[in-house]
């Protein structure tokens, strides 16, 4: 929740920044509360029971989403304006929910995953 209500802030200060140059503070806050949201999602679904039982399931996302967040630090590191930062935030943000559309697509029938 602390990464979410950072990356309002985050947001917001970029926005304020859009004709100029990010200053370093408003870029990591961008990027690390991002990535704090992604690594805390992919944690929080490791405690899930049908992640056990299904783990085909969830091996696509524990993918995407620690690797989308090592992504999203190598963006903090670039010192890129407020437009492509913010481009490359939402394309990182996207991909694991891609991920997740891929598995939805390839288990459309509610029968084919056993819930318990």
């Amino acid at each position: 929740m602390v990464a979410i209500a950072a990356g309002g802030a985050a947001v917001l200060n970029t926005v304020e920044h859009a004709s100029r140059p990010l200053p370093d503070a408003v870029r990591w806050l961008l990027v690390g509360s991002l990535a704090a949201a992604m690594i805390s999602d992919a944690l929080i679904a490791r405690t899930l029971e049908i992640r056990r039982t299904q783990p085909e399931l969830f091996r696509t996302a524990e993918i995407a989403l620690p690797v989308c967040a090592l992504l999203c630090s190598a963006v903090g590191l670039a010192d890129w304006g407020a437009k492509a930062s913010l481009s490359a935030m939402v394309v990182l943000l996207l991909a694991p929910v891609a991920a997740g559309t891929a598995v939805w697509l390839k288990h459309p029938e509610p029968d084919t995953v056993d819930l318990g």
